[in-house]
């Protein structure tokens, strides 16, 4: 049976992946008007308007459930950037029973000091992720200016990019024409991402990191706070799919000769704050 270690770590690599490799786009994309709320519950803090809001504040609404290891880690998170920029409204939003989400935002208590609202018929999440419908991956954030504009989406788990994005739309300095540049270029990186995933064509991979890297000049961050370079996302994503595959050859019950072969590999793309030893001790 794989130790504890091993299924949190195969956990937490296979929610990363998901993110960067997911299928589809989104239905509300930034540049586009974020539709209205159908929220059936407000179980903390007051209703949310967003024709009210449009114009004075910037507001984020994410999608989460009490079930989902990724959301708990964010809820903390979302409290402490609640406090930190008083002038926007954070929403958290589950499609669960009602009396489940009241236990558990009273369980959570300070700790979980923002807006959270119950879409029990999901009219809400299917139309924030209908092109994820139906397992969305959760917890996902959508940013909405003052203009009522999405600005960005994506996951709102700290390290992956919300923060500096909820900063420039709070300062102003993102513009709805600048997101759906972005947009663009993050469907790109996508597609590169992917590409690279599947194999190690340098001559379709070559131009098209190229255009990665200009775009990202020009556009102050493909993803806000990280200047892309094509050669460390290419060693990224080999680094993570041979940890997802020393993670396998583990629970498969590999022999320690298959798996020092692996750790090879691993140590040899690992970036430098990776402890190879602390990996392997599973």
């Amino acid at each position: 049976m794989p130790t504890a270690s091993v299924m949190n770590r195969l956990f937490a690599l296979g929610f990363a992946l998901n993110l960067v490799l997911a299928d589809g786009a989104l239905a509300v994309e930034p540049g586009r008007e974020a539709p209205p709320l159908n929220i059936t519950t407000w179980v903390k803090g007051k209703p949310v308007d967003l024709a009210a809001a449009k114009g004075h504040q910037v507001v984020v609404i994410e999608f989460w459930a009490t079930w989902c290891p990724p959301c708990r880690t964010s809820i903390p998170h979302l409290t402490a950037l609640q406090k930190q920029f008083k002038d926007v409204v954070i929403i958290g939003i589950s499609d669960e029973e009602l009396p489940v989400v009241k236990k558990f935002v009273n369980q959570m208590g300070d700790q979980m000091d923002y807006t959270v609202g119950v879409d029990a018929d999901g009219k809400t999440m299917s139309t924030y992720m209908a092109e994820f419908m139906p397992r969305a991956p959760i917890p996902y954030a959508f940013i909405v200016d003052r203009q009522g504009v999405v600005a960005w989406a994506g996951s709102p788990v700290p390290g992956l990019g919300m923060d500096e994005v909820l900063a420039e739309v709070v300062a102003g300095k993102l513009t709805g024409a600048t997101a759906q540049r972005r947009a663009l270029a993050q469907q790109k990186l996508k597609e590169f991402l992917e590409l690279a995933d599947a194999s190690n064509d340098d001559a379709k991979l070559g131009p098209l990191g190229q255009e990665l890297e200009i775009l990202d000049t020009e556009i102050g961050g493909i993803q806000p706070g990280r200047k892309f370079s094509a050669l460390e996302a290419r060693q990224r994503v080999k680094f993570d799919r041979l940890q997802n595959d020393y993670l396998m050859a583990v629970m498969a019950g590999n022999s320690s000769t298959n798996l020092d072969r692996l750790a090879q590999k691993l140590g040899a793309v690992a970036p430098q704050n990776f402890d190879l030893a602390d990996f392997t001790e599973v």
